[in-house]
Protein backbone atom coordinates (compact mmCIF):
# COMPACT_ATOMS: atom_id res chain seq x y z
CA UNK A 1 0.00 0.00 0.00
CA UNK A 2 2.54 2.08 0.82
CA UNK A 3 4.51 1.91 -2.49
CA UNK A 4 1.36 3.36 -4.54
CA UNK A 5 0.01 6.14 -1.64
CA UNK A 6 2.54 8.59 -3.89
CA UNK A 7 0.13 7.76 -6.84
CA UNK A 8 -2.33 9.26 -5.15
CA UNK A 9 -2.93 13.03 -6.46
CA UNK A 10 -3.96 14.16 -2.73
CA UNK A 11 -1.48 12.37 -0.94
CA UNK A 12 0.08 14.68 1.82
CA UNK A 13 -2.50 17.48 1.00
CA UNK A 14 -4.57 17.74 3.70
CA UNK A 15 -8.50 18.45 3.65
CA UNK A 16 -8.02 21.74 5.19
CA UNK A 17 -5.59 22.65 2.73
CA UNK A 18 -8.05 21.48 -0.35
CA UNK A 19 -11.08 23.41 1.16
CA UNK A 20 -9.02 26.44 1.80
CA UNK A 21 -7.77 26.39 -1.81
CA UNK A 22 -11.40 26.13 -3.18
CA UNK A 23 -12.58 28.93 -1.04
CA UNK A 24 -10.23 31.12 -2.16
CA UNK A 25 -10.63 30.52 -5.92
CA UNK A 26 -14.12 30.16 -6.05
CA UNK A 27 -16.33 31.10 -2.67
CA UNK A 28 -18.80 29.36 -1.10
CA UNK A 29 -21.21 30.74 -2.93
CA UNK A 30 -19.80 28.81 -6.41
CA UNK A 31 -19.08 25.56 -3.88
CA UNK A 32 -22.20 25.94 -3.18
CA UNK A 33 -23.59 25.74 -6.59
CA UNK A 34 -21.52 22.70 -7.43
CA UNK A 35 -22.34 20.83 -4.21
CA UNK A 36 -25.45 21.91 -2.43
CA UNK A 37 -24.47 21.07 1.28
CA UNK A 38 -25.72 22.80 4.02
CA UNK A 39 -22.09 24.21 5.28
CA UNK A 40 -21.96 25.79 2.20
CA UNK A 41 -25.40 27.23 1.74
CA UNK A 42 -26.10 28.53 4.97
CA UNK A 43 -23.93 30.45 7.15
CA UNK A 44 -20.65 29.50 5.45
CA UNK A 45 -17.24 28.87 7.14
CA UNK A 46 -13.78 26.98 6.84
CA UNK A 47 -14.44 25.41 10.50
CA UNK A 48 -18.16 24.16 10.03
CA UNK A 49 -17.21 23.06 6.86
CA UNK A 50 -14.44 20.91 7.90
CA UNK A 51 -16.77 19.80 10.92
CA UNK A 52 -19.36 17.95 8.20
CA UNK A 53 -16.46 16.54 5.44
CA UNK A 54 -14.20 14.86 8.15
CA UNK A 55 -18.10 13.09 8.75
CA UNK A 56 -19.76 12.78 5.68
CA UNK A 57 -17.01 10.83 3.39
CA UNK A 58 -19.43 10.96 -0.24
CA UNK A 59 -19.46 15.00 0.56
CA UNK A 60 -15.68 15.02 1.23
CA UNK A 61 -15.57 13.09 -1.88
CA UNK A 62 -17.10 15.19 -3.86
CA UNK A 63 -14.83 18.27 -2.62
CA UNK A 64 -11.70 16.56 -3.31
CA UNK A 65 -12.99 15.57 -7.12
CA UNK A 66 -13.42 19.21 -7.39
CA UNK A 67 -10.63 20.26 -6.26
CA UNK A 68 -8.48 17.87 -8.35
CA UNK A 69 -10.71 18.75 -11.68
CA UNK A 70 -9.71 22.22 -10.90
CA UNK A 71 -6.08 21.66 -10.57
CA UNK A 72 -6.26 19.49 -13.90
CA UNK A 73 -7.88 22.85 -15.67
CA UNK A 74 -5.40 25.44 -14.34
CA UNK A 75 -2.44 22.69 -15.28
CA UNK A 76 -4.19 22.67 -19.15
CA UNK A 77 -4.15 26.42 -18.90
CA UNK A 78 -0.66 27.02 -17.63
CA UNK A 79 -1.94 28.87 -14.44
CA UNK A 80 0.41 28.28 -11.68
CA UNK A 81 -2.29 28.73 -8.55
CA UNK A 82 0.58 27.92 -5.51
CA UNK A 83 -0.20 23.82 -5.02
CA UNK A 84 -0.99 23.65 -0.93
CA UNK A 85 2.11 22.26 1.04
CA UNK A 86 1.87 18.70 3.30
CA UNK A 87 1.16 20.91 6.02
CA UNK A 88 -1.41 22.64 4.43
CA UNK A 89 0.19 26.30 4.34
CA UNK A 90 -0.54 27.77 0.45
CA UNK A 91 2.89 28.01 -1.17
CA UNK A 92 3.92 31.53 -2.54
CA UNK A 93 2.69 32.51 -5.66
CA UNK A 94 4.78 35.33 -7.27
CA UNK A 95 3.03 37.78 -9.62
CA UNK A 96 4.84 40.30 -11.33
CA UNK A 97 2.80 43.89 -10.91
CA UNK A 98 1.89 45.03 -14.56
CA UNK A 99 -0.11 47.43 -15.82
CA UNK A 100 -3.77 46.54 -17.42
CA UNK A 101 -5.20 48.03 -20.34
CA UNK A 102 -6.40 50.63 -18.78
CA UNK A 103 -3.51 51.70 -17.35
CA UNK A 104 -4.74 50.48 -13.65
CA UNK A 105 -1.82 48.70 -11.49
CA UNK A 106 -1.97 45.49 -10.32
CA UNK A 107 -3.62 44.66 -7.24
CA UNK A 108 -4.74 48.32 -6.52
CA UNK A 109 -7.81 49.46 -4.44
CA UNK A 110 -9.23 51.91 -6.80
CA UNK A 111 -12.74 49.75 -7.38
CA UNK A 112 -12.54 49.00 -3.59
CA UNK A 113 -12.21 52.61 -2.67
CA UNK A 114 -14.74 54.18 -5.11
CA UNK A 115 -17.89 51.54 -3.85
CA UNK A 116 -16.62 52.38 -0.62
CA UNK A 117 -16.97 56.52 -0.90
CA UNK A 118 -20.59 55.79 -2.05
CA UNK A 119 -23.95 55.59 0.12
CA UNK A 120 -25.16 52.80 -1.36
CA UNK A 121 -21.82 51.01 -0.02
CA UNK A 122 -24.23 50.67 3.45
CA UNK A 123 -27.08 48.34 1.60
CA UNK A 124 -24.25 46.51 -0.42
CA UNK A 125 -22.46 45.13 2.44
CA UNK A 126 -24.53 43.05 4.09
CA UNK A 127 -24.58 40.36 0.85
CA UNK A 128 -20.50 40.87 1.05
CA UNK A 129 -19.84 40.62 4.29
CA UNK A 130 -19.93 36.59 4.69
CA UNK A 131 -17.89 36.01 1.69
CA UNK A 132 -14.90 34.42 2.46
CA UNK A 133 -12.74 37.14 0.73
CA UNK A 134 -15.42 40.37 0.34
CA UNK A 135 -13.02 42.83 -1.14
CA UNK A 136 -12.45 40.01 -3.85
CA UNK A 137 -16.46 39.28 -4.34
CA UNK A 138 -17.37 43.60 -4.45
CA UNK A 139 -13.98 44.20 -7.10
CA UNK A 140 -15.69 41.61 -9.68
CA UNK A 141 -18.94 42.42 -9.27
CA UNK A 142 -17.89 46.04 -9.90
CA UNK A 143 -15.95 45.39 -12.89
CA UNK A 144 -18.89 43.88 -14.81
CA UNK A 145 -20.28 47.25 -14.11
CA UNK A 146 -17.56 49.99 -15.01
CA UNK A 147 -17.61 47.63 -18.31
CA UNK A 148 -20.79 47.27 -19.55
CA UNK A 149 -22.05 50.76 -18.17
CA UNK A 150 -20.89 52.65 -21.24
CA UNK A 151 -23.08 50.38 -23.34
CA UNK A 152 -26.15 51.53 -21.45
CA UNK A 153 -28.96 53.48 -22.97
CA UNK A 154 -29.19 56.66 -22.06
CA UNK A 155 -32.75 57.03 -22.44
CA UNK A 156 -35.15 54.02 -21.47
CA UNK A 157 -35.39 51.08 -20.07
CA UNK A 158 -33.18 48.00 -20.40
CA UNK A 159 -32.29 44.66 -18.98
CA UNK A 160 -29.54 42.84 -16.87
CA UNK A 161 -29.09 39.36 -16.94
CA UNK A 162 -26.49 37.99 -14.18
CA UNK A 163 -25.76 34.59 -14.90
CA UNK A 164 -24.28 32.00 -12.21
CA UNK A 165 -25.00 34.90 -9.84
CA UNK A 166 -24.29 32.82 -6.42
CA UNK A 167 -26.45 32.11 -3.47
CA UNK A 168 -26.55 35.74 -2.88
CA UNK A 169 -26.89 37.42 -5.98
CA UNK A 170 -24.10 39.99 -5.62
CA UNK A 171 -23.70 40.91 -8.70
CA UNK A 172 -27.09 41.66 -9.89
CA UNK A 173 -28.10 43.49 -6.52
CA UNK A 174 -24.63 45.70 -6.93
CA UNK A 175 -26.35 46.48 -10.16
CA UNK A 176 -30.17 47.03 -9.32
CA UNK A 177 -28.16 49.64 -6.41
CA UNK A 178 -26.13 51.86 -9.09
CA UNK A 179 -28.17 51.51 -12.29
CA UNK A 180 -31.45 52.49 -13.34
CA UNK A 181 -31.45 48.78 -15.44
CA UNK A 182 -34.03 45.88 -14.12
CA UNK A 183 -31.84 42.93 -13.37
CA UNK A 184 -32.37 39.23 -13.33
CA UNK A 185 -30.10 37.06 -11.45
CA UNK A 186 -30.19 33.00 -12.42
CA UNK A 187 -28.48 30.35 -10.21
CA UNK A 188 -29.80 27.49 -9.14
CA UNK A 189 -27.59 27.99 -5.56
CA UNK A 190 -29.56 31.51 -4.91
CA UNK A 191 -30.67 31.53 -1.29
CA UNK A 192 -33.60 32.99 -1.58
CA UNK A 193 -34.59 33.95 2.29
CA UNK A 194 -31.70 35.59 2.34
CA UNK A 195 -31.81 38.04 -0.92
CA UNK A 196 -35.78 38.87 -0.46
CA UNK A 197 -35.21 39.96 3.54
CA UNK A 198 -32.10 42.02 1.79
CA UNK A 199 -34.35 43.37 -1.17
CA UNK A 200 -37.31 44.41 1.41
CA UNK A 201 -34.89 45.68 4.30
CA UNK A 202 -33.16 48.62 1.78
CA UNK A 203 -36.36 48.93 -0.21
CA UNK A 204 -34.10 47.95 -3.58
CA UNK A 205 -36.21 47.75 -7.13
CA UNK A 206 -35.83 46.32 -10.24
CA UNK A 207 -34.19 43.22 -8.92
CA UNK A 208 -36.05 39.48 -9.80
CA UNK A 209 -34.52 36.13 -8.99
CA UNK A 210 -34.51 32.77 -10.91
CA UNK A 211 -33.70 29.88 -8.56
CA UNK A 212 -32.75 27.88 -11.22
CA UNK A 213 -30.03 26.89 -13.80
CA UNK A 214 -30.23 29.19 -16.73
CA UNK A 215 -30.87 26.23 -19.54
CA UNK A 216 -33.89 25.49 -17.45
CA UNK A 217 -35.50 29.22 -17.48
CA UNK A 218 -33.93 30.06 -20.87
CA UNK A 219 -37.24 29.80 -22.61
CA UNK A 220 -38.94 32.21 -19.71
CA UNK A 221 -36.41 34.72 -20.18
CA UNK A 222 -36.23 34.54 -24.03
CA UNK A 223 -40.06 35.41 -23.39
CA UNK A 224 -39.50 38.73 -21.82
CA UNK A 225 -40.51 42.19 -23.35
CA UNK A 226 -38.18 43.19 -25.92
CA UNK A 227 -35.44 45.90 -24.78
CA UNK A 228 -31.58 45.79 -24.86
CA UNK A 229 -30.28 43.55 -23.43
CA UNK A 230 -27.15 43.00 -21.40
CA UNK A 231 -25.75 39.56 -19.82
CA UNK A 232 -23.01 38.83 -16.82
CA UNK A 233 -20.94 36.08 -16.52
CA UNK A 234 -18.92 36.99 -13.05
CA UNK A 235 -16.88 33.88 -12.34
CA UNK A 236 -20.16 31.65 -13.70
CA UNK A 237 -19.81 28.34 -14.31
CA UNK A 238 -21.90 27.79 -17.26
CA UNK A 239 -20.68 27.90 -21.22
CA UNK A 240 -20.87 31.37 -22.07
CA UNK A 241 -21.68 30.47 -25.96
CA UNK A 242 -25.38 28.87 -25.76
CA UNK A 243 -26.63 31.70 -23.71
CA UNK A 244 -24.98 34.60 -25.73
CA UNK A 245 -26.57 32.03 -28.96
CA UNK A 246 -30.26 32.00 -26.99
CA UNK A 247 -30.27 35.76 -25.86
CA UNK A 248 -30.45 38.78 -28.72
CA UNK A 249 -28.16 40.79 -26.13
CA UNK A 250 -26.71 44.18 -27.01
CA UNK A 251 -23.20 43.40 -24.58
CA UNK A 252 -21.84 40.62 -22.32
CA UNK A 253 -19.40 40.66 -19.52
CA UNK A 254 -17.51 37.76 -18.79
CA UNK A 255 -14.72 37.68 -15.94
CA UNK A 256 -12.34 34.40 -15.99
CA UNK A 257 -11.96 32.48 -12.96
CA UNK A 258 -10.18 29.32 -14.19
CA UNK A 259 -12.15 27.69 -17.20
CA UNK A 260 -11.66 29.80 -19.69
CA UNK A 261 -12.51 27.17 -21.77
CA UNK A 262 -16.40 27.98 -20.61
CA UNK A 263 -15.75 31.72 -19.60
CA UNK A 264 -14.37 33.06 -22.76
CA UNK A 265 -16.56 32.35 -26.34
CA UNK A 266 -14.70 30.12 -28.74
CA UNK A 267 -16.60 31.54 -31.36
CA UNK A 268 -16.79 35.03 -30.85
CA UNK A 269 -14.57 38.28 -31.05
CA UNK A 270 -14.34 40.26 -27.93
CA UNK A 271 -14.98 43.98 -28.51
CA UNK A 272 -12.25 44.34 -25.52
CA UNK A 273 -10.12 42.11 -23.59
CA UNK A 274 -7.38 42.18 -20.86
CA UNK A 275 -6.83 41.87 -17.35
CA UNK A 276 -8.53 44.11 -14.97
CA UNK A 277 -6.27 44.97 -12.38
CA UNK A 278 -8.92 46.76 -10.33
CA UNK A 279 -10.28 43.46 -9.55
CA UNK A 280 -8.77 41.91 -6.31
CA UNK A 281 -8.31 38.46 -7.56
CA UNK A 282 -5.55 36.22 -8.83
CA UNK A 283 -7.78 35.99 -12.01
CA UNK A 284 -8.24 39.12 -13.64
CA UNK A 285 -8.95 37.97 -17.11
CA UNK A 286 -12.30 39.67 -18.40
CA UNK A 287 -13.72 40.34 -21.79
CA UNK A 288 -16.66 42.28 -23.54
CA UNK A 289 -18.83 40.76 -26.41
CA UNK A 290 -20.98 43.22 -28.53
CA UNK A 291 -23.67 41.65 -30.31
CA UNK A 292 -22.62 41.83 -34.34
CA UNK A 293 -26.91 42.92 -34.98
CA UNK A 294 -26.11 45.46 -32.73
Amino acid sequence: MSDEQPKNPLHGITLRAVLEDLVERRGFDDLASHISIRCFTHNPSIKSSLKFLRKTPWARAKVEALYLADKRGADKHGRSRGKPSPSGRRQPKREKAQHGDDGARGGNSDYLDRLMRRESFEAIWPLFANAAKPAKELTESFSALQHLRPFFPKEGPFRVIHIGDGAHARTAALFALKSRGENISVDPSLNLELVESWRDRFSVQRLALRKARVEDVMQQLEALPVMPLFITFVHAHVDVDPVLDALPFTAAFSLVCFVPGHQLSRIRTPHKTGKDFSVLSDDRHYAVWLDKHE
